[in-house]
């Protein structure tokens, strides 16, 4: 408890009947959201605590469990498979425009970085487009 913020006014929590869980997502201290998650499980009578669940809604609807990202605007379908979409994450983001010795010369810096955990198990291909064309590639394995 002593690692949670003082301000949880965005917290929320419901529960998954079909599999009897009570999911409160909650912030540590000096998150910005909530960025953990305290399970109950009522079969087990057992408290679990989830990670990397950055949401700020979550209902039951129609025997399904949705929750809404507060990093993106996605909804997912909570505790579904093994990682919600099953799909490769496709972003981009674009710098801002430096002017770097003549004034004239206009130059966009580009710079790409990969931070992840993965198991042994997985593999990551990686693709980065510059101007509509493949600029490189690569795998983590």
């Amino acid at each position: 408890m002593g690692k949670l913020d003082d301000d949880q006014s965005d917290s929320f929590g419901y529960y998954l009947p079909d599999q009897e869980l009570v999911k409160r997502h909650i912030k540590t201290a000096g998150a910005t959201f909530n960025d953990i998650v305290i399970i109950y499980d009522r079969d087990k009578d057992a408290f679990l605590v989830d990670n990397n669940k950055f949401f700020y809604g979550g209902i039951h609807f129609k025997n399904h469990d949705y929750t809404i990202s507060m990093l993106e605007p996605k909804v997912y379908q909570d505790e579904y498979g093994q990682d919600d979409e099953d799909s490769a994450i496709q972003f981009e983001y674009r710098t801002k425009e430096f002017y770097i010795s003549d004034p004239t010369y206009k130059k966009i810096l580009r710079e790409t970085r990969c931070l992840l955990d993965i198991n042994e198990l997985a593999s990551l291909a990686q693709e980065v487009w510059v101007d509509g064309s493949l600029y490189d590639s690569k795998t983590v394995t």
